[in-house]
């Protein structure tokens, strides 16, 4: 998983932007990385959401505010 791969599932429900500040928002909240740390590959993402779960919890969350906010 890389942060492109995170960032292009979350483009059926924004534009490539907003998905991508939400990726970084995420991983920021989450994991703690700044956008230099995933740039420099200081901590892999991969390594980090090397478990689906995490995966499939982030983009659920994501989903879930998406929904909250569109209702």
């Amino acid at each position: 998983m890389t942060y492109e791969a995170l960032w292009k599932r979350l483009t059926p429900l924004y534009e490539a932007g907003e998905a991508k500040a939400i990726a970084r928002w995420m991983l920021d909240v989450r994991f703690g990385l700044t956008m230099a740390d995933i740039l420099c590959n200081i901590v892999p993402v991969t390594v980090l959401l090397r478990h689906t779960y995490w995966y499939d919890y982030a983009v659920t969350r994501i989903q879930n505010i998406f929904n909250l906010v569109h209702e």
